[in-house]
């Protein structure tokens, strides 16, 4: 049931990105395109290079930095509880967080497993 209903969500968004992307296009062939005087094509060029280049990074940071952020914070609490190193509570996090879960590392203590009863519904 959990998973129709995350189903019906992740459709929701998806379409919800794709009308936003479709109206941003359509205002940027809408917008006219004036050109100010004295500046010269190349600069003109170099200026919107460097806006793409920043957009395509800004998108990177906001496509990685949640995931990077959820790992991190699970790696830190749970390498803490249960006192594993950095890369066995990373993979932890990571093997968790994908859903594969080996069964190589689990939390065993209370407060661990507690945690994990909260972590791995809002990282998955």
């Amino acid at each position: 049931i959990i998973g129709v209903a995350l189903g019906y969500i992740g459709q929701h968004l998806v379409q919800t990105q794709v009308a936003a992307l479709q109206r941003k296009a359509q205002q940027a062939d809408d917008e006219p395109r004036s050109s100010s005087e004295g500046e010269t094509t190349p600069n003109r060029r170099s200026d919107e290079c460097i806006e793409k280049s920043t957009s395509k990074i800004k998108n990177i940071i906001m496509a990685v930095g949640p995931v990077a952020a959820m790992v991190t914070f699970g790696a830190i609490v749970v390498g803490h509880l249960e006192k594993w190193t950095v890369v066995d509570s990373v993979y932890w996090c990571v093997m968790t967080g994908t859903s594969v879960g080996y069964g190589d590392f689990a939390p065993k203590k209370r407060s661990s497993r507690w945690f994990a009863i909260f972590f791995i519904p809002i990282s998955v």
